[in-house]
């Protein structure tokens, strides 16, 4: 990474005595603060988005997030020789731990109140930043599923990874098809804008290294993924690592939606979907893109461990998300 241009430091108005370059940003030392700026590949737009959230949730009393700072010119970002960069505080604290029980329910709570207060926010109507609705994206996985296993039945030699894939492309095409099957049973009063609904900010992007605990406060960080989406979008991805990093002794998912429903109460519609969410095979379809869609010569053995994993707890997965049905 190349060293950070003085004019990038003026333009955010700092003066830092010690600058050190980790992983993909600056850590800039000044007096006894450390702020960090980083080169961003979100668009000036997106980064306005995220600004305006952010501020909507400060203005609320929801601070425990990395607020930007404005440069010289009021702007939440630096343009500078056609890189974009940003200035947050830096956040040294132990990341989150998914499998501690009072760590991951406080999150879940926390999660649940921001989308509470982002409820009340006005956005530009420029912000355009929605993601695909749900059974969109299910229906062309289904065709990329598909489409993969014709490529594969052209091979003249198969690969570790195609084996694996025939192996289980059955099981995984039955959970997509299972996934939109349950997306279609609903009422006619509830209606197919009930199912593709996009009226909820998501982070997209609850990852262990965005988020930090402390004093028995959730820090959050990393709103570069946020998008207009699913009410259900997070929640469901919340569930889905906890289990990952707990799937020996997972909580119960009903305690989960009753720490979620302290801000935010499910209805059983929303219920539905969120089990048809979870229903969906994303990290065995993920996989597989990453492999095929990529056109990969080779396996990496990062992909490997990945796939071996999603195989040994498919299983135990789908057991657990089964308590859904009786909620």
């Amino acid at each position: 990474m190349e060293n950070l241009n003085t004019q990038v430091l003026k333009n955010f108005n700092i003066n830092p005595q010690n600058i050190k370059k980790h992983k993909s940003h600056y850590l800039c030392y000044e007096n006894s603060s450390v702020k960090i700026i980083s080169k961003v590949n979100c668009s000036k737009k997106h980064i306005l988005f995220q600004h305006d959230i952010k501020q909507h949730l400060i203005y609320n009393g929801f601070c425990n997030i990395d607020k930007f700072y404005l440069t010289i010119d009021d702007k939440p970002y630096c343009d500078f020789m056609g890189n974009i960069y940003v200035m947050t505080d830096e956040f040294n604290y132990k990341e989150l731990n998914f499998s501690d029980e009072v760590e991951f329910l406080k999150l879940v709570s926390e999660i649940s109140k921001m989308k509470k207060c982002l409820k009340t926010i006005n956005l530009k109507e420029d912000y355009n930043f929605y993601a695909q609705d749900i059974k969109t994206k299910y229906k062309n996985s289904k065709k990329n599923i598909l489409n993969i296993r014709k490529i594969i039945a052209n091979n003249k030699r198969l690969s570790n990874f195609d084996m694996v894939f025939l192996k289980n492309y059955e099981i995984y095409l039955d959970l997509i098809n299972a996934t939109l099957h349950n997306l279609e049973q609903f009422d006619s009063s509830v209606g197919e804008e009930f199912i593709t609904n996009r009226n909820s900010i998501s982070h997209n992007f609850l990852k262990r290294d965005n988020l930090f605990f402390y004093d028995n406060y959730i820090h959050i960080t990393n709103f570069t993924k946020t998008k207009i989406d699913s009410n259900l979008t997070d929640l469901s991805t919340l569930i889905k690592y906890h289990f990952k990093w707990q799937n020996s002794n997972p909580l119960k998912i009903e305690k989960i939606l009753e720490e979620y429903s302290k801000y935010n109460t499910l209805n059983k519609n929303e219920i539905k979907v969120l089990y048809a969410i979870l229903l969906y095979p994303n990290k065995f379809i993920k996989s597989c893109n990453e492999y095929y869609i990529k056109k990969r010569k080779w396996i990496p053995t990062s992909l490997n461990i990945k796939m071996e994993n999603i195989l040994k707890n498919r299983d135990l997965y789908y057991n657990y998300i089964e308590q859904l049905k009786n909620y």
